[in-house]
Formats: structure tokens, C-alpha cells, sequence
């Protein structure tokens, strides 16, 4: 299936699909998560597909920022501009630019390119911009889109032997890249403690999601803390940091 992440390793999925069958549910509702909206997907052959799309919210955000900026940068000319949309670009493929947002990641270059137009025709009432002209400014500066992030295909278990260093492994799974174990696994072998830090980041950003979609949890940090340990004892595999490093306190892995 094209365009769609596949988990090689989610036995969890069965039995979530399951449950929510023998309840008459249909497929689990999707969630925004660090710019990418979540979606769960069943193959044609059974298995579990993930796909990462975009946020809707962050796209506006970011193409609404992008032409407030040039329409301040139009007199400038057009390499400065070109120069500094093709920096915008990269920017945006290098962090969403994974398998199955492609659709997206297009739509954001035409946007862009629309609103460059549009302030390119306003540096003059006597403008003599087609889009003829433009297509080739368009090919010149901005990047084309392109999946710049791998498919992950199976879990990466490292073990470094002495001398060996982590290379780009740690950077896969902040790429769409195999599951978090790669970076306590790669990382932690040298310092593990190191690692507790980036834990602590991990589940604030867990904490804020959970106070932000239920009701209950809405300017309650006590109680989303005691949610999220129900959560860790519940299922203490869902995320890699929750059972590869120690607790250090009785909250969750990192939690202050």
C-alpha cells in the first residue's frame, strides 16, 4: 500500500481490533501528535498500517507565517527571496517529509509558491508575472518534494561492540525511522544515564497530549500523573523508555 508506514512488530494491534470489534467500535480515532496527525489503517493482507499526514493546524499556522514574510521581503530581489523560500522548503521537507505525507508535503510547496506569486505581483500595478514565468522561478529556487525520511521496516536492536560509535542511529526515529529503541539502545550503551533527561521530555510532552484530549485530566497535573503511571503499569512496553531504563522515582521514566 502505497504512501502508508508499516508496523513490522505490533502484536498489540490484533487484539486492539479485536476489542473493539467485540464492542462495536470501528478503528481507532485518530490524534495529533508532535505536527502529525495519526492514523490508524488496516492492510488488504490484515496487517497494521500507520500513516503520519500533517496537522491541518500547523500547515495554516506555518503558510500563514511564510506570507506575512514575503509580503515583507517582496522588494528584495528575487535571488534574496529565492534563497530564503528554498531554505523554507528544506526546512519543512527535512521534518515532514515521511512516507505517506507526501500529498501534504506537496500542497504546502503550492501554497507557498501561490503566496510568492502573490507578492510578487504587488511590487508593481504594472506587473507582468504569468504563471509561464513563474513556474521557471518555481523550478529554479524551491526544492521539488521527495520523501527524504526511510520505511522502517523492523525493529533496530544495536549493540555497539567497544570502540564503536552511534553514527546516525540514535536520529531514526525522530526521522520516521524503526522504534524508539533504537535511541535508549544506541545511546544508553555508553550513558545510560544520559538518557533520563530525554525520558523526562518525553512524557511532559505524554502528560501535556493527555491534559490537552480528556476532560477529566484539564488543569490537573496530579491526576494526569497518576493516569499516565496507570497507563506504564498497565502497559509498560508501549513506549521503549517505559521498560529499557529504571524509574528512578515512583512516577514514570523521567517524571519529576
Amino acid at each position: 500500500m502505497t504512501g502508508l508506514v508499516r508496523c513490522a512488530s505490533a502484536p498489540w494491534w490484533s487484539l486492539c481490533s479485536a476489542k473493539r470489534s467485540e464492542r462495536g467500535l470501528a478503528k481507532p480515532e485518530t490524534f495529533d501528535f508532535l505536527g502529525f496527525t495519526h492514523i490508524c489503517w488496516k492492510g488488504r493482507n490484515g496487517g497494521f498500517w500507520l500513516q503520519r499526514i500533517t496537522t491541518a493546524k500547523r500547515l495554516r499556522a506555518k503558510l500563514k507565517q511564510v506570507k506575512y514574510q514575503l509580503m515583507r521581503r517582496r522588494h528584495l530581489p528575487i535571488l534574496e527571496q529565492g534563497r530564503w523560500l528554498a531554505s523554507v522548503v528544506r526546512g519543512h521537507l527535512a521534518y515532514y517529509a515521511v512516507p505517506g505525507n507526501h500529498r501534504a508535503a506537496n500542497a504546502f510547496r503550492r501554497e507557498l509558491s501561490r503566496h510568492w506569486l502573490h507578492a510578487l505581483r504587488r511590487r508593481s500595478q504594472r506587473h507582468r508575472l504569468n504563471w509561464e514565468r513563474m513556474n521557471r522561478l518555481i523550478a529554479r529556487w524551491l526544492p521539488p518534494v521527495r520523501i527524504v525520511h526511510p520505511y522502517p521496516k523492523r525493529a533496530l536492536t544495536l549493540v555497539p561492540e567497544a570502540g564503536a560509535q552511534c553514527g546516525n542511529s540514535a536520529r531514526w526515529d525522530l526521522r520516521g525511522g524503526p522504534p524508539a529503541r533504537a535511541v535508549p539502545t544506541a545511546i544508553g550503551a555508553f550513558y545510560r544515564s544520559e538518557l533520563y533527561l530525554l525520558a523526562r521530555r518525553i512524557n511532559e510532552h505524554l502528560l501535556r497530549w493527555a491534559m490537552r484530549k480528556f476532560k477529566r485530566l484539564k488543569r490537573r497535573p496530579k491526576r494526569a500523573w497518576a493516569w499516565l503511571n496507570a497507563v506504564v503499569r498497565r502497559t509498560p512496553r508501549l513506549f521503549a523508555h517505559w521498560w529499557l531504563l529504571p524509574s528512578p522515582t515512583g512516577r514514570p521514566v523521567g517524571a519529576g
